[in-house]
């Protein structure tokens, strides 16, 4: 079936609407086309994965052109999305250690200079768009109760944030200011 058809009906693609984080500021005029949510200085835009297999995705972004042609509404879209991407894309929070063995970078990154403090990866089981999932309910404050923390989340990329229990001292805040600027500086392309 041609996908531009399968796009104009709802139903058909209902099941498949999921949301992801961008940075506002720096989607402007790509935020004045597609229906958004403000979340602190970031916008929740929606999607719709086509296809998902062993090869990858096929998303599209949703227009305001498609609510229009699908006759609903922003909140609408937004409790779709709620409903669907925790279960299309679930969450994983791992150790920063374990993430770096899976993606094979501990020749890279020499794991005796990462800080000795607790800190893990919250993405989604893609890896793709997984800053969102601090937005899936209770994943944050579940694993909050678990460590007994309150928690600091460092933004790392659309596709991952850096969550840590919050100790509350100055001392690691400022050592939590410097690590972001540092590996912003020599890791991240």
């Amino acid at each position: 079936e041609d996908i531009c058809e399968e796009l104009r009906d709802f139903d058909a693609v209902r099941g498949r609407i999921a949301y992801k984080l961008i940075h506002a500021a720096k989607n402007k005029v790509l935020l004045s086309h597609v229906p958004h949510i403000p979340y602190l200085d970031l916008a929740i835009v929606f999607y719709l994965i086509l296809t998902d297999n062993e090869e990858g995705q096929m998303t599209t972004l949703v227009h305001s052109d498609h609510l229009a042609l699908w006759d609903i509404s922003l909140e609408e879209l937004g409790i779709l999305a709620e409903e669907n991407t925790p279960r299309m894309l679930p969450y994983h929070i791992s150790s920063i250690e374990s993430t770096l063995n899976q993606l094979e970078m501990e020749d890279i990154v020499e794991t005796e200079a990462l800080p000795s403090v607790a800190l893990y990866v919250l993405t989604n089981s893609r890896g793709i768009n997984g800053a969102a999932c601090m937005l899936y309910p209770r994943v944050l404050k579940d694993f909050a109760e678990s460590l007994g923390e309150d928690l600091i989340i460092l933004p790392s990329s659309i596709h991952e944030v850096l969550v840590l229990p919050d100790e509350g001292t100055r001392k690691q805040r400022a050592m939590q200011k410097e690590m972001v600027e540092e590996v912003n500086e020599t890791n991240v392309s």
